[in-house]
């Protein structure tokens, strides 16, 4: 349904962190799925959806002052998110106390509530369309990643954060719920999953690590199940898995296995806050300092690629300098790869305002900047460790400068960059979403510089009869190809050949009687639809000339088909109409004995059909052959589409004729076939 003057519009503000920015996407699903067009200005929306952060002070002045310029260019504003559930002194709505013209407030994660409020002021078209909101949603990231929340509030009560008392207690969500939403998410092209939650570890402990069930698949409500089961899945789109916010308890040793076996990303968010015990406890944090240390290092020596980022609080209530020399020296033995840091900051209604030993702002911040100073320096000496490496990045733009690109060490946003350089050849060309390999050329801050590598080329070699080593040895070195590696007992892939030498080559397998294919290493997942041929290509034969061999046509035929595969006759469909022609009053029984006698399909072609559906891409069989074949062979390899052309049949008679459009490649583009 295309939008409408009458389209009721709707103003939408994001702020605080990634949990809330969930929120916020799920509201702007629901808002399209109901019919609702989402305006990107105030004065073009008929009313104002801010969806607030009420953490630190910060964050509330800032929300205040949106909702306030919201309401003076528009007028109309719903305010819902965890300012939303802070009270004033006097026990009322903080938000209405300040902007009392708000049309109403709701706390965090209350789809239901806002979607009423919107209703009541701004009632639903009556043409919803659901239909043109994609299973993924709608989406504040690039297109190539998306936040995939896995719980709702926290079972913590720290005495500096008031976040249980917003968004409540911990409430895991159902695993299939989870592994749902990153399948669709997958689906519509995201190359990272960004697992966030107030507490990722805790995952699955209000409901006693249940069993939930995934297609049949039974998985554990808990982490590690469910990172490993998000693993396998984006590991079928080549995608990365990354965990946010985990708290460093004992089970999440678990996980590191999981970062070797390259199932999730080496990356871990772990908010240790402090490292001395008694600051520790002031916090009401759940960890030991030490153990989180000796964590931290039998991790590294697990996975060495690991990376850590962390937060931490400079400046507590009652932090003596001793306690924070402490923190200074967890930061240089831990070596921590990103860290953020914090001047405590009174958060109104955490009880850590009321413990003893309040600091003066200044020392808060001076010790922000000394921590700060001190993990800047490890970072960068981390960080130039890596130069002179190859890193898999990914492309999240592109600009005159060359493109901006974030390694598995980098999430989003709060960690560095990898600055890529203009390319100078096409074999380095890329997009934003892209995975790219990148050579390390230099370390600045936080941040690192390199080049794209020239993409990779492989050469693919089959044989009819088994495949001999020593060809496959001899087509390695005849392609400057760096390793061969055989796929089975009549094909092998030859790897990082060199292209200058396609031509002896190419001659080389002909002599040997040897396929050859030259292909970039692309690996499956980056597919969406897998298309073939039909005739000499998914099958062995060219199903037209064995229809003639069986009324002694098969000389003038091939004939013909010959000199259209050699390029002498230019134009396809005159070439099949003349072939067909010939057939004219062959008995159409001749279909099913090509079919049944003559009819099969090329080596490898089953095991590659397998792989492709057991990775869930779509098929397509494209053919300038005939539907009689295609149906058939849609039927018994379960492909998903097919498009041939009809031959045309009377009284049981080829009639020598084909019926409708040719099918051939000026068909394919007019209808959009590959589309």
């Amino acid at each position: 349904m295309p939008l409408t003057h009458s389209t009721p519009k709707v103003g939408f503000v994001s702020l605080g962190c990634p949990k809330a920015l969930v929120d916020s996407e799920h509201i702007l699903t629901q808002l399209r799925a109901e019919g609702y067009d989402i305006s990107a200005t105030y004065a073009g929306a008929d009313l104002v959806v801010v969806n607030t952060c009420g953490f630190i002070d910060e964050a509330v002045q800032e929300s205040l002052d949106t909702i306030g310029e919201a309401l003076h260019e528009n007028g109309k504003v719903i305010v819902t998110g965890c300012l939303g559930a802070k009270k004033s002194a006097s026990g009322a709505s903080l938000v209405q106390d300040i902007h009392p013209k708000v049309l109403a407030v709701t706390g965090p994660h209350a789809l239901g509530e806002v979607m009423q409020a919107v209703h009541q002021h701004l009632p639903k078209p009556h043409d919803p369309f659901a239909d043109l909101v994609p299973a993924a949603g709608v989406k504040l990231t690039p297109r190539h990643y998306a936040y995939l929340k896995i719980s709702e509030g926290c079972n913590h009560h720290c005495t500096f954060c008031i976040i249980p008392s917003m968004r409540g207690d911990l409430v895991s969500r159902p695993v299939a719920d989870i592994m749902l939403e990153a399948e669709n998410l997958l689906r519509a092209g995201v190359r990272e999953l960004l697992v966030i939650s107030q507490d990722t570890s805790a995952y699955g402990v209000d409901v006693k690590y249940r069993m939930g069930f995934w297609n049949g698949r039974p998985i554990k409500t808990r982490i590690t199940e469910l990172a490993t089961a998000l693993g396998e899945l984006a590991a079928q789109y080549g995608a990365w898995v990354r965990l946010h916010y985990v708290y460093p308890y004992p089970h999440v040793d678990e996980l590191i296995p999981l970062m070797v076996q390259q199932r999730i990303l080496p990356y871990l968010d772990v908010p240790f806050q402090h490292a001395h015990p008694a600051v520790l406890k002031r916090m009401k944090r759940p960890a030991n300092a030490q153990k989180s240390l000796e964590r931290v290092q039998a991790w590294r020596a697990m996975c060495p690629e690991l990376t850590i980022r962390s937060t931490f609080i400079a400046g507590f209530p009652g932090e003596t300098e001793v306690e924070f020399e402490t923190l200074l020296d967890f930061i240089r033995t831990a070596e921590l790869d990103r860290v953020g840091c914090f001047a405590y900051s009174p958060v109104t209604g955490a009880t850590a305002n009321e413990l003893p030993g309040a600091l003066p702002d200044a020392v808060r911040h001076e010790r922000r900047a000394r921590f700060m100073e001190v993990a800047e320096t490890v970072s960068v000496q981390r960080l130039k460790r890596k130069v002179g490496q190859t890193l898999r990045v990914l492309v999240d733009e592109l600009n005159e400068a060359g493109g901006v690109a974030r390694s598995s060490a980098d999430a989003p946003e709060i960690d560095g960059v990898v600055y890529i350089q203009p390319i100078s050849k096409a074999s380095q060309a890329y997009q934003a979403g892209d995975f790219v390999e990148v050579k390390i050329t230099g370390a600045q801050g936080h941040d690192l510089w390199g080049e794209v590598c020239s993409k990779a080329m492989n050469l693919i070699i089959q044989s009819a009869q088994p495949l001999l080593s020593t060809h496959l040895e001899q087509a390695r070195a005849l392609a400057g190809g760096v390793a061969a590696i055989r796929l089975d007992g009549y094909a092998g892939r030859i790897l990082d050949v060199d292209l200058a030498l396609r031509s002896e080559v190419t001659a080389w397998c002909a002599q040997h009687q040897l396929d050859a294919a030259y292909l970039p290493p692309l690996p499956l997942a980056d597919f969406g639809l897998v298309v073939m041929d039909m005739d000499s290509t998914l099958i062995t034969i060219e199903c037209i000339d064995e229809i003639a061999d069986f009324c002694g046509l098969k000389a003038k035929v091939a004939a013909l088909t010959e000199a259209s595969m050699r390029g002498e006759l230019r134009d396809f469909g005159e070439s099949l109409r003349r072939r067909v022609a010939l057939l004219k009053g062959v008995d159409a029984s001749v279909l099913e004995q090509v079919w049944r006698k003559r009819l099969k399909l090329s080596l490898g072609a089953q095991r590659m059909l397998a792989d492709v559906q057991a990775a869930g891409k779509h098929t397509l069989l494209v053919s300038g052959g005939f539907t009689f074949f295609t149906e058939r062979l849609t039927a018994r390899l379960r492909l998903d589409y097919a498009y041939a052309n009809l031959l045309g049949v009377s009284n049981g008679k080829l009639t020598g004729e084909v019926v409708g459009e040719i099918v051939d490649a000026q068909w394919c583009s007019r209808q959009h076939v590959y589309h």
